[in-house]
């Protein structure tokens, strides 16, 4: 069957530069408030009811994650692994999107061209255009 991927694709800049492609199975995210100090990305947090989740991507006050164990709920409150944050949920949805990091770099300068490289070649190649360095076979000298 086709499906249509259009409405499940999210361009890197509604999200900014830190995007990266996220699975759509087991993929949520929530809303937080009262946050004591910065998530990280990757870093593990931990709900008071036990649940774990590593966070994918962070937008604002939004932590997009994946989770390891358990659940979260609303009003719960998140623990940082990694540096003791804390903050609380206000908002939880599971998401199939895509988030699509495009990376790439616009410049008037080529920093390395292909010809620098065909430069440094051409001293390895013998040219035989205009006569034979060994001598040419059949012919007297």
């Amino acid at each position: 069957s086709d499906s249509d991927a259009g409405d499940n694709l999210i361009s890197e800049t509604q999200f900014g530069a830190s995007s990266i492609l996220l699975e759509t199975a087991d993929t949520y995210y929530i809303t937080v408030k009262d946050e004591t100090g910065a998530f990280e990305l990757d870093e593990v947090i931990t709900g008071a009811n036990g649940g774990q989740a590593y966070i994918k991507l962070i937008n604002s006050n939004t932590l997009h994650f994946e989770y390891i164990t358990g659940t979260f709920a609303k009003d719960e409150v998140i623990t940082g692994r990694n540096n003791g944050f804390t903050a609380t949920i206000t908002e939880m949805k599971e998401e199939n999107h895509y988030l699509i990091n495009e990376e790439y770099n616009v410049d008037t300068i080529d920093e390395k061209s292909q010809i620098e490289d065909f430069e440094n070649l051409d001293n390895t190649i013998l040219d035989f255009s205009e006569s034979n360095p060994f001598g040419d076979a059949g012919k007297e000298t």
